[in-house]
């Protein structure tokens, strides 16, 4: 095990450290607090007086206040918690110890005892380094989405609910609806004074055609690029080079046997995003070498002891990232559940780990569940005469296809595989209407596997054009009016539209 280190520039020593530990615990007996309230004032005593030693701690009251409060209080029931509960039981226990054989002026107890303070300070620290992490990336790459849509102008808007407000529930809540539901209600607004919809009659019904790409175009989409953080570029580096993806790999082995712990058999994003983070720490590579030099050595308990030592760094690190990660998703759907016109089931799939892909369809979903839900609210009395649908196809631009004519795809292929968009000369549309469709069509063409390969990479990745249909029954609507066309303009005029609109 580590030997305690006195003090690094800029941190308080481990005397020091003790002596605030000691401190606090005796304040917390004086007031006979229970065992539970001990543990969480200790723990969060602990992060304040190390922050110092943590990575990327945040700098913001409101930042940290959120990471302390999930580690300390809102992750209570989550079965991971009990790791950290554990080693905070344990770290009361060895200080109680420590401050007896202090004042019994017992030497060798109190050196013994001070390593063993110090060794549990390190365990907690990498739980602590791996909620920081964690929090850090969402944050960040929430932003590079909003950024994406709204623009540069997004940055103040975010640090402004930043600043103000922890991350939570209510942080989630506010921000949702000021980047998805306001934005989506001033472009339907525009999109009705610029006459973007379009009226038609197919069968017995009266159609409102509402494009999509007419509340997208609203909200001030960027294509710039946008600058990585430093959390974000360590993280996307973790996986770069053979050293990165061994230890990535190793640190997946680890979690794997650690189910009991983690509260549950990782799925598959959840597995490889704890690990890269895990990565991101110094200590995964420590245990890769440690492992490396244990195995070509004859076994010796001391070297199994700091093998062992570790490994449950790494373990603890990976508790903080599913904490918060964990805690963030379960508070994220829980606020989308409180804002009007959003189901938070359309959504619970799609989020992931807060990565940028995951919040980019996310965030799609959201303003279309928006859209909708605005145009749900206003028939909402009309019952089965008026219902809202959407239309997707999926969509690529007209770059890629011309890359896909570069390497082979010929003027049939194309034809039979896409056709133009008729409402962008820079997109074109998958004609396949499924996955079958597509594998269909791709055997009958007969193509090279590296180009079968591209087409099924861009359908994997491709965007959709969504269009909204507000349909409406003429039949049923017949049946109960004797003025069909005072009806109809009735609910037209409930959307906003006019009859010769």
């Amino acid at each position: 095990m580590s030997q305690p280190q006195d003090k690094e520039e800029g941190q308080i020593s481990l005397d020091e450290r003790i002596e605030r530990y000691l401190k606090k615990l005796a304040g917390l007996k004086e007031r006979a607090s229970l065992r539970d309230v001990q543990e969480r004032e200790m723990l969060l005593e602990f992060i304040t007086a190390n922050h110092d030693r943590i990575n990327e701690y945040p700098l913001l009251e409101t930042q940290r206040n959120g990471l302390i409060n999930i580690l300390c209080y809102r992750s209570q029931g989550h079965p991971a918690n009990e790791f950290l509960k554990r080693y905070i039981s344990n770290f009361l226990h060895i200080l109680t110890r420590y401050s007896k054989a202090d004042s019994q002026r017992d030497s060798e107890g109190v050196k013994q005892l001070r390593t063993q303070i110090a060794n549990t300070e390190v365990i907690l620290i990498k739980c602590v380094q791996g909620a920081v992490y964690a929090s850090s990336l969402i944050h960040d790459n929430m932003e590079e989405i909003l950024i994406t849509y709204f623009g540069e102008k997004a940055i103040a808007e975010v640090e402004s609910f930043t600043e103000k407000l922890e991350p939570g529930e209510r942080y989630w809540r506010e921000m949702l609806s000021h980047f998805v539901t306001r934005p989506v209600e001033m472009a339907f607004e525009q999109i009705l004074s610029e006459e973007r919809y379009s009226l038609f009659k197919e069968q017995n019904y009266l159609f409102i055609q509402f494009p999509f790409d007419a509340v997208l175009s609203g909200l001030k989409q960027t294509s710039k690029n946008i600058q990585k953080t430093r959390v974000q570029n360590a993280y996307e580096e973790e996986t770069a080079g053979e050293e990165s993806l061994s230890g990535f790999r190793l640190a997946q082995e680890v979690l794997r046997r650690e189910t009991e712990v983690l509260g549950r058999a990782l799925e598959r994003h959840d597995m490889l995003h704890i690990s890269r983070i895990v990565c991101m720490d110094a200590v995964c590579e420590q245990y890769r070498e440690k492992l490396e030099r244990f195995q070509n050595e004859s076994p010796d308990e001391q070297r199994q002891a700091e093998l062992d030592f570790i490994r449950e760094q790494l373990v603890s690190m990976a508790v903080g990232i599913l904490l918060v990660l964990d805690t963030m998703r379960e508070e994220f759907l829980l606020s989308l559940s409180r804002i009007d016109h959003q189901d938070s089931a359309s959504v619970t799939h799609l989020l992931g780990v807060f990565d940028a892909p995951s919040l980019n369809k996310t965030f799609f979903t959201m303003l279309l569940g928006s859209f909708t839900g605005l145009l749900q609210e206003k028939k909402r009395d009309e019952g089965n005469k008026v219902i809202v649908k959407t239309n997707t196809v999926r969509r690529l631009p007209v770059e890629k296809l011309r890359e896909l004519q570069q390497n082979g795809l010929t003027k049939i292929g194309r034809s039979k595989l896409f056709e133009q968009d008729s409402a962008s000369t820079e997109h074109c549309l998958f004609r396949p209407k499924n996955g079958r469709d597509l594998e269909s069509l791709l055997q009958m063409l007969q193509l090279s596997d590296e180009l079968r390969e591209s087409i099924d990479s861009l359908w994997e990745n491709s965007g959709w054009k969504v269009d909204v249909l507000v349909a409406i029954n003429l039949n049923q609507l017949a049946r109960t009016t004797t003025n069909l066309k005072a009806r109809l303009a009735e609910i037209l005029g409930k959307f906003g539209v006019s009859p010769g609109g």
